[in-house]
């Protein structure tokens, strides 16, 4: 899985917030854009025909898929 950084960026954030506020923002930020890339591509195996608008399209898409829904609750991307 290409996606297994996710949890090292969130890890690192914490680990970076108290001395290096900076560096906690650019982990924070890796993470959240790597589940979303995830996400999509996600959606996009499972819907060929979908566009991206917005955030707000592709979290109403991913709410119609319950195991797009369950990885992004496991690996706290919510």
């Amino acid at each position: 899985d290409d996606y297994r950084s996710i949890s090292a960026y969130f890890k690192l954030a914490d680990f970076y917030a108290a001395d290096n506020k900076d560096k906690a923002l650019k982990a924070s930020a890796l993470g959240v854009l790597t589940g979303f890339t995830k996400m999509y591509t996600a959606v996009k195996q499972r819907d060929p025909e979908f566009e991206y608008t917005g955030v707000s399209s592709l979290f109403e898409e991913v709410s119609r898929y319950t195991g797009i829904l369950d990885w992004a609750g496991e690996n706290k991307i919510w």
